[in-house]
């Protein structure tokens, strides 16, 4: 805490400027530690599925405060022998409808038709806004790639941000990635988060041969929840047993004759 020489104005220019000075330190660091939390989660958190099926399932974030978030960046890690995940954007006209990867589209007019079921994404809490996001690797230079998927090592790797700082960022609640889930084996997994870095910075492009620049750098604390995937065998159809209990009789009657 301030002692009361530290509040004390005085005629000495740099005494109060010092003095200013730890004012303000202080109170950004009570800020940055204390005022900014934030959770991750998987949706739906329990997911069933038989071997060969998909499902689609969305990563949200909640207690996004102001300044709002401007970027986001996270892996999903998982067991690549009972699931692969996907980019359920890339299809044919994705680029049409100018789809990022792993965008959810709720509020697009074209989502149902894209899916080509009725839409059940979120609204992407990103652009939520009105912002445009960007991706790195997407002709933003850094040294952070785009979204990447690893169906070998079993990890997805997702990253966007907003340049600028209108419109507002959002604050709250909503979903930041949609993905596809494809069962290939049998067994349990966990979907963990890794690497997870939520910020509220502002992010200024100067020209496509520089590296953005930040200002006002600001980090969420972030918790996560992982989601968990049950995959059963595939189920074998009454009718096999049926005709192999019929085959066996048969064997059986042979013997007897």
């Amino acid at each position: 805490m301030f002692t009361q020489e530290h509040w004390y104005v005085s005629d000495n220019p740099v005494r109060y400027a010092s003095a200013m000075q730890k004012l303000a330190l202080f109170c950004v660091l009570f800020v940055t530690v204390n005022a900014h939390a934030a959770t991750v989660t998987v949706s739906p958190p329990d997911i069933f599925l038989n071997v060969g099926e998909e499902t689609l399932a969305q990563v949200f974030v909640s207690g996004v405060e102001s300044p709002g978030l401007t970027f986001f960046q996270f892996d999903l890690v998982y067991d690549p022998t009972v699931i692969n995940l996907f980019d359920p954007n890339d299809l044919p006209g994705s680029s049409f409808f100018n789809f990022e990867p792993f965008q959810p589209l709720g509020g697009q007019l074209s989502c149902e038709t894209f899916r080509g079921a009725p839409c059940l994404d979120a609204e992407w809490f990103l652009t939520s806004t009105g912002r445009g996001p960007t991706f790195f690797g997407k002709g933003i230079p850094a040294s952070t790639p785009g979204p990447t998927i690893d169906n070998t090592l079993g990890r997805v790797s997702i990253t966007y941000l907003t340049e600028g700082d209108q419109p507002p960022a959002p604050t709250g609640t909503g979903a930041l990635a949609i993905f596809g889930v494809r069962a290939v084996g049998s067994g349990d997994t966990t979907i963990n988060f890794e690497n997870v870095l939520l910020e509220g910075t502002t992010f200024e492009l100067v020209n496509v041969l520089t590296p953005l620049i930040e200002t006002n750098p600001v980090v969420f604390d972030t918790t996560s929840v992982p989601g968990m995937v049950t995959v059963a065998p595939i189920p074998v159809p009454a009718a096999f047993w049926l005709f192999g209990s019929t085959l066996g009789l048969l064997g059986w009657l042979k013997r007897r004759e």
